[in-house]
């Protein structure tokens, strides 16, 4: 299926992984260059401000937790509409924000999508390209992250001199909403094979540590590394996220062919696979009486 993909439509996929990879981490970046604007804007300190930068990193780490729950029930093209959707309503929501809670809420809508959209990228090279092909895309995408990086402060100066800070969200809104357009046209509806129930437990518990750590790193340069406070947020984090990973060892769909709890038993036979072949492999293909079994069955 994936060798019948037009070579211009191959392409376009390609491209849009790249661009949904180059949007997230310009989006992530690009706010640090508007920290003394923010600041007069909305007339908060500049520790408040360091707030609008760290909501986005945390929607983008939770947002990771959800991706393959939704590409497994939704799919490929919804689940990458969705993202792009939920970053051009983050971008709207700064644009007409007029308190800095709304801000900070923005921020945070912006990182949840922008961090679907790069996990989801990785689909628009899997449904472009056959496995054997998919190296040099995969090679791209990656230096598209590195690229981001290194200019997303530029950009983020460049703009806010010579244009406003509200530039920031306007480009991203434009670039999510073109993004979702072509989506919409071009990306396949695939899926992937589906993991079991959510676990809502896990997903909280890597929240609250998400957030004990962004507490850490705020207060931590302000009131020292030791301080009792500090110290309470690192422990708080750290128990998170070890009641997280014990969730997720615990949380484990039943493998195929054992009951569930309450649930009966019932044998099933290979599909497409002769039983006494099987027997057979087991050392018992010589007893006749078991093939004349096998042969009723």
């Amino acid at each position: 299926m994936q060798t019948m993909v037009p070579a211009w439509k191959r392409r376009l996929l390609t491209g849009m992984a790249c661009a949904c990879t180059m949007l997230t981490f310009l989006n992530m970046g690009c706010i640090t260059a508007a920290t003394p604007d923010l600041s007069g804007t909305f007339v908060v300190g500049t520790l408040d401000v360091s707030w609008s930068g760290a909501a986005c990193p945390l929607g983008t780490a939770l947002s990771f937790t959800v991706a393959a729950y939704l590409w497994a029930r939704i799919g490929l093209r919804r689940s990458l509409r969705t993202a792009l959707l939920i970053m051009l309503a983050g971008t709207l929501l700064g644009l007409a924000a007029d308190h800095f809670f709304l801000m900070i809420a923005a921020r945070f809508l912006q990182g949840a999508g922008g961090g679907l959209a790069l996990v989801y990228g990785t689909g628009l090279v899997n449904a472009a390209l056959p496995p054997e092909r998919r190296g040099v895309a995969m090679g791209v995408k990656l230096c598209s992250i590195g690229l981001a990086s290194c200019a997303s402060p530029v950009v983020g100066c460049l703009l806010v001199q010579y244009w406003h800070w509200r530039g920031l969200f306007v480009i991203v809104g434009a670039a999510a909403a073109v993004l979702a357009v072509l989506t919409t046209l071009y990306v396949p509806d695939q899926k992937i094979p589906k993991g079991g129930k959510f676990d809502w437990f896990s997903f909280l518990a890597v929240g609250m540590g998400c957030v004990c750590m962004l507490m850490v790193l705020i207060y931590g340069e302000t009131d020292g590394w030791t301080a009792a406070g500090v110290l309470g947020w690192m422990y708080g984090g750290f128990c998170s996220f070890a009641l997280a990973f014990i969730s997720c060892m615990t949380h484990r769909t039943p493998p195929a062919g054992r009951p569930r709890a309450g649930q009966l038993a019932v044998p099933v036979r290979p599909a497409g696979v002769p039983v006494q072949h099987l027997l057979h492999l087991l050392g018992a293909g010589g007893n006749g009486a078991v093939h004349a079994q096998c042969h009723e069955l």
